[in-house]
């Protein structure tokens, strides 16, 4: 079973969306997060994918997992093109075992069971894609694996001021594994319990849970550079790579 979907402006691809699974339901339901507009449609989707299964989505910017095939987002709304067509061209992959519930009303998706995640930069929508083997050599430029057992995804809408010194709104993604969390960089590798992930913030926070702790890797592996520390909890800047830790286990097995 597949359901795909496609946005076009002015004839180019801005947004694809490609669901398969064994089962999909999906169900309309009324906003309750603003009051119906005159002459327009206000109703959200709420879909559920049973697995295996995949969903592929290629925007402009991190994808948002959250909106569901077919269907408009009438109280979320999109940021100014200038500042969305500056964004690259991203593709986010995503395979789970059990299931996936998503919804337009609630701004959040969830994954169970296998999950596993690839985000990186594509304009390619049809891309043949094999965790297996990317994962075996080096990841693309600009790629990030995630593996864990439950996924949340979900997004949020803030008034910030433009680059032409006008308010705009900026839609956030958030994200919340847990379960043997691994993630994967092209110059780092982290395992924790939970990881938590705020676009806004620019950080991913790695936590490591009871005795746990978490263990991140960074440098160049092929260079012999890697150097592997254990702590409680790690801060991890998307934009810089800087790294801070908290209650430290060990560095390098020290």
């Amino acid at each position: 079973m597949r359901v795909e979907d496609q946005t076009f402006e002015g004839g180019k691809l801005q947004k694809y969306q490609l669901m398969i699974g064994t089962e999909v339901q999906m169900a309309t339901v009324e906003r309750d997060d603003a009051p119906s507009q005159p002459g327009k449609n206000n109703d959200a989707n709420d879909v559920t994918l049973y697995g295996p299964g995949s969903v592929r989505i290629m925007q402009q910017g991190d994808a948002d997992l959250t909106v569901t095939p077919g269907t408009s987002t009438p109280n979320q709304p999109a940021p100014a093109k200038k500042t969305t067509k500056e964004q690259p061209m991203k593709l986010t992959y995503v395979t789970f075992m059990k299931v996936m519930k998503a919804s337009n009303r609630t701004n959040e998706a969830s994954f169970w069971e296998s999950v596993r995640v690839l985000n990186m930069p594509c304009d390619d929508p049809h891309r043949n894609i094999d965790l297996d083997e990317m994962l075996s050599t080096d990841l693309p430029e600009g790629a990030l694996y995630l593996r864990c057992n439950v996924l949340r995804v979900g997004t949020y809408q803030k008034t910030i001021l433009g680059s032409n010194g006008q308010k705009q709104l900026r839609t956030y993604q958030v994200m919340h594994a847990r379960g043997q969390v691994y993630v994967e960089g092209r110059d780092f590798t982290a395992q924790c319990d939970q990881l938590t992930f705020n676009e806004e913030k620019d950080q991913v926070v790695f936590d490591g849970e009871g005795d746990n702790l978490a263990v991140m890797s960074k440098g160049d592996s092929r260079a012999g550079e890697r150097k592997t520390m254990k702590a409680k909890r790690f801060i991890y800047i998307r934009s810089t790579g800087e790294v801070s830790a908290r209650d430290i286990g060990s560095i390098d097995g020290r």
